[in-house]
């Protein structure tokens, strides 16, 4: 692979676009984990909140939700993602790696 500077990016970017919602929503919500911000420090400081005894998980309230989904299509689109998830899978055969064994955790 090539080698590409990388940029810094804040905790606000994760925020305003959509990604937090994302990341929460697919990937911590549903072990009962999310990841917050704390905009009042400067820098922001991101922090992880931990519900697990919570059988029920978190959810987000309906309004939260709709805002969190519009920032992440307006990223999506603003960044031409989809043109770069088909380039990423024309040259690498994948769009998000999987284990090199070829078995998919569940």
């Amino acid at each position: 692979m090539k080698s590409v500077k990388a940029s810094k990016l804040t905790a606000e970017f994760l925020l305003d676009s959509g990604l937090l919602f994302e990341i929460n929503r697919v990937v911590l919500h549903p072990m009962g984990l999310a990841l917050g911000i704390n905009n009042e420090a400067d820098p922001a400081e991101m922090y992880l909140v931990d519900h697990r005894h919570d059988l029920e998980g978190i959810i987000f309230e309906d309004d939260t939700f709709v805002e969190g989904e519009t920032k992440m299509r307006k990223f999506f689109i603003e960044n031409k993602l989809a043109r770069k998830f088909s380039e990423r899978l024309e040259k690498l055969g994948f769009v998000v790696q999987g284990s090199p064994n070829g078995k998919r955790r569940e």
